[in-house]
């Protein structure tokens, strides 16, 4: 009998910690994951700053400063990738001030979609993504720790 319950309890905590995760990754992508893919979506400089004003004011939420829980480094920290974030917001308002039939815009822009967009804000966000569901208590039932160095 005292199997039965563990085994019951194993189950129930196990789907538990499987809801919660769907919804936490929900809650994100809802929340702050959305606002990155709608920047990238986005095809001028303005409306790629303000979906990206939108994204960091909704990171600076995340109360987790840490995305790992071993091999820890300062990339993986909130305040880090932060900083990166605001380096690609002030790249996004020069951009606002230039002529787009200039050179300058336009290589401008094909940097900003081709470098940051496809190479620097997925990681960033991936990054923000952990820190996120390292707040969630039930994280370490769900998935692995980040324990991965990329």
């Amino acid at each position: 009998m005292k199997e039965l319950v563990g085994i019951i309890l194993v189950v129930v905590l196990f789907l538990i910690s499987c809801v919660q995760g769907c919804y936490s990754a929900y809650s994100y992508n809802r929340d702050i994951g959305q606002c990155v893919r709608l920047a990238d979506d986005a095809s001028t400089p303005e409306l790629k700053l303000q979906y990206l004003k939108q994204y960091k004011e909704a990171v600076m939420g995340i109360s987790q400063e840490q995305a790992r829980y071993v091999f820890t480094q300062s990339r993986y920290t909130k305040t880090a990738q932060i900083k990166t974030l605001d380096s690609l917001l002030i790249r996004l308002e020069q951009t606002t001030n230039m002529q787009p039939a200039s050179m300058e815009y336009q290589q401008a822009m094909t940097q900003i979609s081709g470098q940051e967009f496809d190479h620097a804000l997925v990681e960033i966000d991936a990054i923000f993504w952990d820190c996120y569901r390292r707040e969630n208590v039930f994280r370490w039932l769900f998935t692995f720790p980040s324990i991965v160095v990329k």
